[in-house]
């Protein structure tokens, strides 16, 4: 369960630095590059919602089996 809360926050993380990198790009438009930094920002942001998913499903899942181990011994 440590490593899916573990990638819960690392996903959280890159998301909020995403989000960070878009507002800074949309601020400072005449920058020749901005596109493209909007552009690799927004794909981390995906990136992160599926990092932040795929965690929350191995939490998901270790509560499950600790949830089956527990009814089993009982």
């Amino acid at each position: 369960m440590a490593a899916g809360m573990s990638g819960v926050h690392a996903g959280l993380q890159q998301a909020n630095a995403a989000a960070q990198d878009i507002a800074q790009a949309t601020n400072k438009p005449e920058a020749d590059n901005s596109l493209n930094k909007v552009t690799e920002a927004v794909v981390d942001l995906k990136v992160s919602e599926l990092q932040v998913e795929a965690s929350a499903a191995v939490v998901k899942t270790a509560d499950d089996m600790m949830g089956t181990l527990i009814n089993t011994k009982v």
